[in-house]
């Protein structure tokens, strides 16, 4: 889950915050239209900046962090071990401010589905193939039928191509 909030870069000078802000706008703005490559790059500039002016460990750099991991994943040749890096280092700091906090589980949670996602790419959990051609056959309604059975369960899934984790 992308974070849209309005952070930026808290230096000395207000035109960075500002830059920082716009550029994490832009970025959104660019997840938000699935140009996910352009987004990927414009967090990291983000990033940088906000690494110089706030140090590392700080929370906007965790949110920026965690968005970087989010668009790894859109990508369709992306680095599932860039991916996890970015989310682990975000997990890091996000426990380091908040604990178990909201903030933290929205990382765990992005994390959790990297993880499952990659474990059934290998063949280490049950969800491929057999799973995509038996939710590819249900109706509409059965498919409603299936997310609410998982909504019950607290499950994630793979249905009709789209990850839904269900938190």
């Amino acid at each position: 889950m992308i974070s849209p909030s309005l952070f930026g870069c808290a230096s000395t000078e207000e035109s960075d915050d500002v830059a920082c802000i716009a550029l994490n706008a832009v970025a959104v703005q660019l997840a938000a239209n699935s140009e996910w490559d352009k987004a990927l790059s414009a967090w990291r500039k983000l990033l940088t900046q906000q690494r110089s002016n706030l140090g590392s460990v700080h929370e906007n750099v965790a949110t920026t962090l965690n968005n970087i991991g989010v668009a790894l994943c859109m990508l369709e040749d992306m680095s599932a071990i860039e991916a996890e890096m970015s989310f682990e280092e975000a997990l890091w700091i996000m426990r380091s401010i908040h604990g178990d906090g909201d903030e933290t589980r929205n990382v765990e949670h992005n994390l959790s589905l990297l993880q499952h996602n990659e474990e059934v790419k290998q063949g280490l959990k049950p969800g491929g193939e057999i799973m995509t051609t038996f939710i590819s056959s249900l109706t509409d309604d059965e498919v409603r039928e299936v997310l609410e059975r998982a909504h019950e369960l607290d499950v994630t899934r793979d249905v009709k191509g789209v990850t839904i984790g269900i938190i």
